[in-house]
């Protein structure tokens, strides 16, 4: 029910705290975790100056929330990354105070960006993170929707660290079921150790045996078609699965660390987003592989790059990779290659 409130415009107006200091505009952007409202401060001079206030839903983590201030506060608005003016908390909710973007949406120009904007856009990009990662920070949901460039400025800023954490103060818990190891996957769940100081005041998979009779029942005589593109067939998606364990970051740009719930994930975990990005430049795909779950992104870059190199990445983090059947290599004329001389 709070969820709805927050994201109708009209609920700030329930904050003579926001509604004395501001003239709101008008609903800029919805989060899963915040709204995002254009206004005006109304000591500002400049009338024409509008701030960006982000409204965070109360019942997200007070430490996420803690956590994000925190982080801005340290990178200090530089490097293309977004500053932070200020942030309050009034009741149990909580407002950051931010400049605002007009913005130019990533799908009225990806398509038509020749090679100097996208090396500009990719320079921009990976400076912002560097800038990130000097602070030992994952910002761990990058996307195009979170670096936005100014329409007028053509400036770029790194937004929304509503998930991003320090590599030091973040650690995962292994919990495994009594299966035996051989015959099952993994669930992991994350636990982040931050400190208390306010700023404010697997489930297991079933035997490649059992997977493999569950397949011939559920496809029937059909059979399985998951390797002619780049998702999984109607018939294997209503196999068993393992309960969904929510992860950081945005389906589609998780790398397969994250995916397969590895212990140890570091800043790599951004970069591999920022690829994907920049395959969506060459290739005139956006999103990049357009998906319902973390599956199906396993699935798919297993048919893009071949089932032996994904075991071998898999092995590498002490996983095991079970695709059955296993996809076919693309056919020459699948291939990216093709895709980049056809942009």
């Amino acid at each position: 029910m709070i969820e709805s409130k927050v994201r109708s415009l009209q609920y700030i107006f329930e904050f003579p705290q926001i509604t004395d200091l501001f003239d709101v505009s008008e609903r800029q952007g919805q989060g899963t975790f915040a709204s995002v409202l254009a206004v005006k401060s109304k000591q500002d001079p400049d009338e024409s100056k509008y701030y960006a206030l982000k409204m965070i839903i109360p019942t997200v983590d007070v430490r996420r929330i803690e956590n994000e201030i925190r982080i801005l506060r340290r990178l200090g608005g530089k490097h293309n990354v977004i500053q932070m003016h200020t942030a309050m908390r009034i009741r149990d909710h909580v407002f950051i105070l931010m400049p605002f973007i007009d913005y130019i949406p990533f799908t009225d120009y990806y398509l038509t960006a020749d090679e100097k904007e996208i090396r500009r856009y990719m320079r921009a990009l990976l400076s912002a993170l560097a800038h990130v990662h000097k602070y030992k920070v994952i910002h761990r949901d990058v996307k195009p929707t979170n670096f936005l460039m100014d329409q007028k400025t053509k400036q770029f800023f790194l937004v929304d660290f509503g998930l991003a954490h320090s590599e030091e103060e973040s650690s995962y818990t292994h919990k495994r079921d009594s299966m035996d190891s051989k015959n099952s996957l993994f669930a992991y769940t994350c636990n982040s150790k931050i400190d208390n100081k306010s700023t404010f005041k697997g489930a297991s998979i079933k035997s490649s045996q059992q997977i493999s009779s569950n397949l011939t029942q559920s496809l029937g005589q059909g059979g399985c078609v998951c390797g002619s593109r780049l998702t999984v067939c109607r018939g294997c998606r209503h196999l068993p699965r393992a309960p969904t364990v929510r992860r950081g970051g945005t389906l589609g740009f998780r790398p397969p660390e994250v995916m397969m719930r590895h212990i140890e994930q570091t800043t790599a975990v951004d970069i591999w987003a920022v690829g994907i990005i920049f395959i969506s430049f060459l290739s005139g795909r956006y999103p990049f592989i357009k998906v319902d779950d973390d599956l199906d992104v396993l699935h798919a870059f297993t048919h893009l790059i071949g089932y032996e190199r994904m075991q071998m990445g898999a092995r590498s983090i002490g996983r095991r990779l079970l695709l059955d059947p296993r996809p076919p290599p693309m056919e020459a004329s699948d291939s990216p290659v093709v895709w980049l001389k056809t942009r």
